[in-house]
This record gives C-alpha cells, sequence and structure tokens, in this order.
C-alpha cells in the first residue's frame, strides 16, 4: 500500500515537472504585444536622430528579466564595425520619481555609440509604436523606418536570430527582414 503511494506520488511530481516546463516554454517563445513603429521619424520625439549615420532605438523596461538579452544584443549590434549607428535605450518609469538605478541602466551605458534615456510615463514609446520591452526600431539617416521588432529569439535569451541577422542586415547591406517579434515584458508592468 505504501508503495502504491509512493509511486502516484512520483508519477505526480513528473507530470507536474512536465506541464512547468511546457508552460516556461511556451511563456519563452510566445511575443509580446506589437504596435506599428511610425514609417517616417516622429517629428514629435524628443530624441535625436543622426541625419548621418542610421540611428536605433531601443524601449526598455529597467526591471524586465528580458532586458538583460535584449541589451545583449544591442552590444553586438553596436560593436559590429560594418555600421556607423547611433543609438538611444529608452527606458520605461512610470513616473518622474522612478529610480533607474538597475543593472539593465548601467550596461546600456556601457555600451558603444548610445545614448540611455528615461520615458516618464511612456510617451516616447507610444510615439514609436512600443508597447514592449525590447523593441528596437531602425531608422536611416532620412528619417525612413528599417526595421521595427526585436532582436532576441525568445524571452531572455542571447543568441543568434532572424531579428538579429536582419538589423545587422538592414545597417550593412540594407536587405534585412524589416520586421521580427519582440519577446520582453509590457512596458506598462514589470
Amino acid at each position: 500500500m505504501a508503495t502504491r503511494w509512493v509511486v502516484l506520488l512520483l508519477l505526480a511530481w513528473a507530470v507536474a515537472l512536465v506541464v512547468g516546463f511546457v508552460l516556461v516554454g511556451d511563456w519563452e517563445t510566445t511575443p509580446g504585444t506589437a504596435s506599428p513603429a511610425p514609417s517616417h521619424w516622429p517629428t514629435a520625439s524628443t530624441i535625436s536622430r543622426s541625419v548621418e549615420h542610421p540611428t536605433i532605438v531601443m524601449f526598455a523596461h529597467p526591471h524586465c528579466p528580458c532586458t538583460r538579452a535584449s541589451l545583449a544584443e544591442l552590444a553586438a549590434v553596436m560593436r559590429d564595425d560594418r555600421h556607423d549607428a547611433t543609438a538611444t535605450v529608452v527606458f520605461f518609469a512610470v513616473d518622474a520619481s522612478a529610480e533607474l538605478d538597475t543593472p539593465t541602466w548601467a550596461a546600456a551605458g556601457d555600451l558603444p555609440r548610445t545614448r540611455r534615456v528615461i520615458d516618464h510615463g511612456g510617451g516616447l514609446a507610444k510615439l514609436f509604436g512600443a508597447t514592449t520591452s525590447g523593441h528596437l526600431v531602425v531608422y536611416d539617416r532620412e528619417g525612413a523606418l528599417l526595421f521595427s521588432g526585436g532582436i532576441t529569439g525568445s524571452r531572455g535569451h542571447v543568441g543568434d536570430n532572424v531579428g538579429l541577422r536582419s538589423v545587422l542586415a538592414q545597417l550593412t547591406a540594407r536587405r534585412g527582414q524589416p520586421t521580427y517579434d519582440v519577446f520582453g515584458c509590457s512596458l506598462g508592468g514589470s
């Protein structure tokens, strides 16, 4: 009788593990919501756009665990010497008193040719159609949209993926895929 209970408990534990792995896998590979980015640089933007080089803007939630992976992929883009793009990482903040002393804020500050901006209340994100942390837009020097989407293959994972390859292709040869799914947390939540 005791053996039967042990077997049933082990079986229940195994089923719980399988269900847990399936749920985590689904969460990791389910993209966040996306809105279309403007086809031309929004004139109301307070972010400066280069007229000499392509401009990259990434929207990030400072407490999203997926932001680290997005920043790691942005670091790969910004360290690629085949282009001369500049970047701005826009960090979502609920209000003006929000504290952004986070590892992701520090990591963005270490990227070459990259500035950091705080988006109090999410107005900049809304202007560019960004609703998910890790959403990245690339505009050419004339202000035309080249790419809008994410540069990670799933939530929190660094490595070769369609979004990263597309951004690099757009920056170097103007032949990449123009969109890709964004994997991250909602910019309005944590």
